[in-house]
């Protein structure tokens, strides 16, 4: 619908054999910015609503941030030049990770990732 997006999924069953659950969202997209609204019933679960925001910076820098009602939070930026992307994200707990992808050309590429678990990674992916 334009510059609005929706979506409803629903179900009788949650998985669990407990109940029906449904969830819905809705999006609006304003120029480089995006509004979000979502709500989850997760069954017999507490429900969570959250909003979100997104906005393209320029020059290749994007950000976003999220948060719902049960005192959760995302947030992320993403950096885009050439064949360089690198993106930063963190959250309530203070979970963050940091991915830095270069590509090659040719379906070949190289990764490098750290969290805040202390794992760090590199390798190169081909795709053929």
């Amino acid at each position: 619908m334009g510059d609005v997006a929706l979506s409803v999924a629903g179900t009788d069953n949650d998985g669990d054999s407990s109940g029906s659950a449904m969830m819905w969202s809705a999006t609006y997209t304003m120029g480089d910015m995006t509004l979000g609204l979502s709500s989850d019933n997760n069954g017999t679960a507490a429900s969570t609503t959250e909003g979100s925001v997104s906005y393209n910076v320029g020059s290749g820098l994007s950000v976003s941030l999220a948060a719902d009602d049960a005192d959760g939070w995302d947030a992320s930026a993403t950096y885009a030049a050439g064949a360089l992307t690198a993106t930063y994200a963190t959250d309530e707990a203070s979970a963050w990770e940091a991915d830095v992808k270069y590509d090659l050309g040719g379906g070949v590429s190289i990764n490098a990732a750290s969290d805040s678990n202390e794992t760090s990674v590199i390798g190169i992916n081909f795709s053929f």
